[in-house]
Order: C-alpha cells, then structure tokens, then sequence
C-alpha cells in the first residue's frame, strides 16, 4: 500500500504533527527521513526491512557503501548517514556541557517562550538545573486551568520536587506562566 493509498489521519507525518516523535515508532520516524518509498515498497515498508536486520544502533555504524546496499538508493543513504552525523554532533555538544545556561529569568522566559505561547491552559513546568545552572530536564508536571493545578492543590512540598530528586538536580526553576516570573529553589 502506498503512503499516499492510507488515510491522511494514520499516515506517519500527520501523527508527527498531531502527536510528536514519540508517538510514531522507529520504522515510521525513518520513513519520514527517507522521504518516499520507490516503485516495490512505501517508505514504512523500506524502514521496516532495514530494521528488521539493522536497528538504529548498528544503522548509526554503517559505511555509506553499506547503507546504499541497505536502502538500494545513494540519496537515501546520503540522508541516513547525515541524520547520524547529526546526532553525533549534538550528542557531542551536550557532553562537552554545551547546554543551555540559566542566569536570569529572561533566560527562563526565552527557553518556555515558544512552548507555551499557544497554551489554552496553565502548564506547570520544572526547569531541572546542574551545579552550574544548565539545563537537565524539563518536565511538565501537569496541566491544568488558568486559576488552578491539579497538581499543586493539595500537594506536600516533598511531592512536589520529587522528579527534580529524580534527576540529582542541584535546582529547581517554576516558572510562573501568568506572571512571566520564575522562582528558583535550591536544595
């Protein structure tokens, strides 16, 4: 079946842009890097060939010899291979602590800016900070409505900052949506 053969809800781009990345499974996150599929199978199916053999890991290692045999097409190698050297570059950066760095609470501002500019609802974040005040995680703790959260009525202190105990986080940074504020705990 073709992509194009499937219902535009089911189909792997749609339920990215509905959804997200986690949603989608590996084979359906790679057809999506691979573009199309050619004239004996769609994309998904290409994906789901290669990874029936290769998963991601030994994908990663392959020359790009081996991926053109994998994928029977240069180009589509091409674009495996860049997405890998991407990751590795990336993963690079964040282990050499090239991280964001939160000093103010513009910083706070500029980092939650665009994820919640759209929001029709409060969302509680938690900003988990290192030693030196770069970022670990974000974690959306809950949603809720505009005067309240779930998850603060009703909640100990100890409950509240258990993800950032979690995570070995030296800080904690709440950011007040209503406010545009951020308060920061230390522990």
């Amino acid at each position: 079946m073709k992509i194009k053969e499937m219902p535009w809800f089911n189909r792997p781009g749609a339920r990215l842009k509905r959804k997200g990345p986690s949603s989608l499974s590996d084979a359906e996150l790679l057809a999506i890097v691979l573009g199309r599929g050619d004239k004996n199978e769609n994309a998904i199916d290409q994906a789901n060939r290669v990874l029936a053999t290769q998963n991601l890991d030994k994908l990663s290692n392959l020359s790009l010899i081996e991926l053109e045999q994998e994928f029977k097409n240069p180009v589509k190698a091409l674009k495996i291979q860049a997405m890998f050297e991407l990751f590795r570059r990336t993963n690079r950066l964040n282990r050499k602590g090239f991280k964001t760095q939160i000093k103010t609470a513009e910083d706070v501002y500029n980092h939650f800016v665009d994820t919640v500019k759209d929001k029709n609802k409060e969302h509680f974040y938690a900003l988990l900070l290192d030693t030196k005040n770069r970022i670990i995680e974000e974690q959306l703790i809950s949603m809720g409505i505009l005067d309240a959260s779930p998850y603060t009525q009703g909640k100990s202190s100890t409950q509240q900052s258990k993800p950032a105990a979690d995570q070995s986080s030296w800080s904690i940074i709440i950011p007040a949506a209503i406010a545009n504020q951020a308060m920061q705990i230390k522990k």
